[in-house]
């Protein structure tokens, strides 16, 4: 009968070494793909935030009287932002996934300026973890409610 020679297994040790090298490499490289989609995910929901926050910004910014009715309809505690729309945040007609709110304080150095903050939540449950965009700026309402 022939017996092994130390040489052989030397190899197979080496054979299982390498084997378990490349699996946690393996193992690795599957745990970053699976990132970068969440990644890939969580950027495709913010950039469609962003530019639904950034539509609503400039139809309030552009609405101009009717941004000044909608100021002297609310009421809010000094320091405090009056909420647009009042009772609580609304779908986007574009993607009713995200929902919006403005918040809006009037400058009080200047009545026709006020600061326009849109914050744009998701939907539904995934919206309680807070706004997925914030897009904000001063706007000015034309003196006398004339157009914009």
């Amino acid at each position: 009968m022939k017996t092994l020679s130390p040489r052989r297994a030397v190899t197979l040790i080496e054979v299982l070494v390498a084997l378990a090298v490349l699996s946690v490499g393996i193992f690795g490289i599957a745990e970053l793909l699976l990132r970068s989609r969440g990644s890939a995910a969580l950027a495709e929901i913010k950039m469609q935030a962003a530019g639904l926050g950034e539509l609503k910004f400039e139809e309030l910014r552009a609405s101009g009287p009717a941004l000044a009715a909608a100021i002297s309809g609310l009421s809010a505690a000094e320091g405090e932002d009056l909420n647009l729309p009042a009772d609580g945040p609304q779908a986007f007609e574009q993607n009713a996934k995200y929902v919006w709110r403005a918040g809006l304080r009037p400058d009080p150095a200047n009545k026709n300026r006020v600061y326009v903050r849109v914050d744009v939540s998701q939907s539904g449950p995934a919206g309680n973890k807070g706004p997925v965009a914030r897009i904000g700026g001063w706007v000015l309402i034309p003196k006398g409610g004339g157009g914009a």
